[in-house]
């Protein structure tokens, strides 16, 4: 009895610690991206989306082109952003209704590029990222 008792304390512990080894690989993993250019950013995230929804050459130049001026958008926003707590609750709201408004020009962009089948595919992949990044907030807390 007290070997299994041991067993199960040693077994425990060594899953416990993997857990946090890949807590701290995923928490290291947002920084490697840090460096890289918007135009390959956008090339990374084109030719992914490439891949999985077979996008013809026009599409891709679409998708690419589209891509760009998000992840430049995103990078200007962030060298301009300041601490949460020096933002008003009106600047708050501004922030976040202008984030709103282009996600939904985003959405809209990609549903004039992609076909049918290439949106529910997409719209697919997006609430699975979605999703992912939620989980990884919850889990920060």
């Amino acid at each position: 009895m007290k070997k299994l008792m041991l067993l199960l304390v040693v077994l425990f512990t060594f899953s416990v610690q993997a857990q946090r080894g890949m807590d701290r690989h995923e928490r290291e993993g947002g920084k490697r991206f840090e460096n890289v250019s918007p135009e390959q950013m956008a090339t990374l995230k084109s030719k992914q989306m490439m891949l999985h929804l077979d996008l013809s050459n026009s599409q891709y130049n679409k998708v690419y082109a589209l891509e760009l001026a998000k992840v430049k958008q995103m990078k200007s926003k962030r060298e301009k952003s300041k601490k949460l707590s020096e933002i008003s609750k009106d600047e708050k709201f501004a922030a976040k209704e202008a984030r709103l408004d282009a996600m939904i020009a985003y959405k809209k962009q990609m549903k004039s590029i992609l076909d049918e089948k290439q949106y529910v595919k997409w719209q697919k992949m997006a609430a699975k990222k979605s999703s992912k990044r939620r989980e990884k907030m919850r889990d920060r807390r």
